[in-house]
């Protein structure tokens, strides 16, 4: 799941600048870490810094209100699962 999101972050039409992409993609992946780790207190937290992030990037008007509700959608989903 995790890794379906870094490919939905990373898609074009959500047209994120490159900045915000890397920025996002980087929490994502040390959440993929976390859970191949076994530490999944640890990743919950990053995936709540991803949202954080994504919450922001809706507020300073960076993102779109759909994207933000689809990315955050998608980061509530693997926290549920976790």
């Amino acid at each position: 799941m995790v890794t379906n999101l870094v490919q939905l972050v990373n898609n074009p039409l959500l047209q994120l600048k490159t900045g915000q992409s890397s920025s996002l993609t980087d929490k994502l992946l040390n959440a993929l870490a976390s859970i191949q780790a076994g530490q999944n207190r640890q990743a919950i937290n990053q995936l709540n810094a991803f949202i954080s992030s994504v919450n922001t990037d809706l507020k300073s008007g960076k993102i779109s209100a759909p994207t933000e509700t689809t990315l955050t959608n998608a980061a509530t989903a693997i926290i549920a699962k976790l």
